[in-house]
């Protein structure tokens, strides 16, 4: 049984829906990192969209806990299949199904500069971080909050890390520095895509001045 299963009650199984239209997630091209804080970094529809260029344009220079950092492109970026975690087994002899481990992500930076490297190992220090995602095509992946807000999908605590920079012994291996963090059981469930508005594009226009 789930950690989430609700036994109170009687147990109706919930329905499935049905030919549901999403639209398709290419590949992540950039990631977008910022404070866990919901009180004040949840864009809102209506008021500050996160498909809206203007509700980012102060983000990447803030000098508080709504400060957005824009990684470089990625490569290999890559969301691993979570562990299972069982214990024990039923009376059938098979292991009994506890709930599902968190979700390791990571991701390759090719030629990173040192300050790139410093800034992105800082993230490291922060206790609560969040992710946005933006893939190939700029749209932007995030959490839904309540029924009409975006914030950051939350990343696993204390789990981030950015490793120095790996090198192959051939003329053609470059530098290359993984991204490596952990995302929480479930988290898939609160995701949202969002399309950006006409005449915004995420990958390039969201950055520091």
């Amino acid at each position: 049984m789930s950690f989430d299963c609700n036994c109170e009650g009687d147990q109706t199984l919930e329905t499935v829906p049905f030919n549901v239209c999403t639209p398709v997630w290419v590949k992540d091209a950039r990631f977008i990192f910022q404070i866990l804080d919901d009180a004040n970094n949840t864009f809102v529809n209506g008021v500050n969209g996160i498909e809206e260029e203007t509700s980012w344009t102060a983000l990447p220079d803030a000098v508080d806990n709504t400060k957005v950092v824009i990684t470089p492109e990625l490569e290999k970026v890559n969301f691993t299949e979570p562990d299972d975690l069982d214990d024990s087994e039923n009376f059938d002899g098979a292991s009994i199904a506890v709930g599902e481990g968190p979700q390791l992500v990571t991701a390759v930076i090719r030629t990173p500069s040192p300050e790139q490297y410093a800034a992105l190992k800082n993230l490291a220090c922060a206790k609560n971080l969040t992710v946005y995602r933006v893939d190939s095509r700029g749209k932007i992946m995030a959490r839904k909050v309540g029924t009409n807000g975006h914030a950051g999908i939350k990343i696993s605590p204390r789990t981030f890390r950015a490793k120095s920079p790996s090198k192959g012994e051939n003329l053609v291996d470059q530098e290359m520095m993984m991204l490596k963090f952990f995302l929480p059981d479930g988290w898939f469930g609160t995701r949202d895509i969002v399309r950006p508005e006409d005449g915004f594009d995420p990958l390039t226009e969201i950055k520091p001045s």
